[in-house]
């Protein structure tokens, strides 16, 4: 429905323009004639058989054109008098003030008819021609490990999620798995790359996520256990030691959230994600 909207939009907005182009751009051609000056004839036919790229080279074009009308009617009443007095005397200084005055008035006039004309053209061309591609869905994940699969938004939202990430938050790993840690909207998120657990917490003041801790995955020890609703991860000091006592608490209201992480800590101590 958006896109037939916008098509029959732009259909309804470029035929206005076009009218109003073809109207206005005959008259243009009737004052250039009505000027009966050849070099600004030919001057105007090599302008308007360029092409306008887009709505503002048309701007560009129709401004020139009005200037160029412009220049052309002062030059004009300066040069025609003296043109027609050095080919028929006195007789042709008189036809050249009179020629002058005309182009004094049809030359810029014609200016701002094709300036019209330009700019309506140019809101046609950006009305039907102009197509914005307009992703319907985020980029499909494509895991380096397993080749193309069939698309999942699911995963395609995870891998989104971790890329936006700042420069400075951003984990080197590739997206593995993800999930809320409520059905809250503004839930913290858990995710597992292949080389590090995150934890990521909705930023109050734009629409990404802020990472609130970080873990090697090499460093969780042992498979956890689910107590009440929490889950906590028991971690290796960076050195390797066994003893070190540190540990990173999980907690969500949901069991079956807590579950789903116990199940991957599972598969991440055996090694097989």
């Amino acid at each position: 429905m958006v896109r037939g909207f916008e098509n029959a939009m732009g259909h309804i907005v470029g035929g206005t323009a076009n009218s109003v182009a073809r109207i206005t751009g005959t008259l243009g051609n009737t004052l250039a004639y009505l000027s009966m000056d050849d070099e600004f004839q030919k001057r105007r036919v090599r302008r308007l058989q360029q092409q306008p790229r887009n709505l503002p080279h048309s701007m560009a074009m129709a401004g020139k054109g009005f200037l160029s009308g412009m220049k052309f009617g002062l030059l004009g009443v300066v040069l025609d008098p003296v043109h027609g007095a050095s080919e028929e005397g006195v007789e042709g200084f008189f036809k050249g003030i009179g020629k002058g005055l005309l182009g004094l008035v049809t030359q810029p006039l014609g200016g701002v008819m094709d300036m019209v004309s330009l700019a309506f053209d140019g809101v046609r061309r950006s009305a039907e021609n102009d197509v914005v591609a307009i992703r319907m869905r985020l980029p499909r994940f494509i895991n380096p490990y397993h080749g193309l699969e069939p698309y999942s938004w699911y995963r395609a939202q995870g891998n989104f999620i971790l890329h936006r990430l700042r420069d400075e938050q951003r984990s080197s790993g590739i997206f593995v798995d993800f999930a809320p840690l409520s059905y809250d909207d503004r839930a913290d998120l858990l995710f597992i790359t292949d080389r590090t657990i995150l934890s990521l917490s909705k930023n109050r003041f734009s629409p990404g996520y802020d990472v609130k801790w970080e873990v090697e995955r090499e460093r969780i020890m042992g498979i956890p256990e689910v107590t009440e609703n929490k889950i906590v991860l028991t971690l290796k000091d960076k050195k390797g030691s066994l003893f070190s006592g540190s540990t990173i608490e999980i907690s969500s209201p949901n069991s079956e959230i807590l579950r789903w992480i116990q199940d991957r800590m599972e598969r991440i101590v055996r090694q097989q994600i």
